[in-house]
């Protein structure tokens, strides 16, 4: 009796480690990577996780910390991250919050950064892949500076608490 072929250019494909774990699913048509593509690691948890057309990254794209929680999630349109993304501390807590367009190298929008304890330690503007100001703070969520082109601003605080401001280089007169 004739056994159908497995097509091996068509439809659901699973691969497995040699100790018998999952490695990887996905699904082709004509050969090419289509839809949602996983892999995992030899322990048999879900490392990556992506959306493929035409067998490049184009949709949601989300990777995994050894232990299963969220390491990164974002949006790939041709390759390129775009629009919202998030990357979190393995205990689960926000380490980058990103809003941009563009492929990396020109994107536009705001990068905001956080501490292990969820206080912004940073909050980043770009345009065209470069920064147009970036803000800093001190870990107990007080500023720390400003930048922007040909401008320093740097804060310090003094024993009582009194903000004292440095404007490139000059300090600036108590308000």
């Amino acid at each position: 009796a004739l056994v159908a072929q497995d097509d091996i250019i068509n439809g659901h494909k699973t691969e497995y480690y040699p100790n018998g774990k999952l490695m990887r699913e996905y699904d082709v048509t004509d050969g090419v990577l289509q839809g949602s593509y996983k892999f995992y690691n030899e322990n048999g948890v879900l490392i990556l996780d992506q959306y493929m057309t035409d067998g490049m990254p184009n949709g949601y794209y989300r990777t995994y910390f050894k232990s299963g929680h969220l390491q990164f999630e974002g949006f790939m349109k041709e390759g390129s991250f775009e629009g919202p993304s998030k990357e979190y501390y393995e205990n689960g807590g926000i380490k980058t919050d990103r809003n941009t367009t563009g492929p990396a190298m020109n994107a536009s929008g705001t990068v905001t950064d956080y501490n292990e304890d969820g206080i912004v330690i940073s909050i980043t503007v770009l345009a065209g892949g470069k920064p147009v100001s970036v803000k800093t703070y001190f870990a107990d969520g007080r500023e720390k500076g400003e930048q922007s082109e040909g401008r320093m601003v740097s804060y310090w605080y003094d024993i009582n608490g009194n903000k004292h401001t440095s404007i490139n280089g000059v300090e600036q007169d108590k308000e």
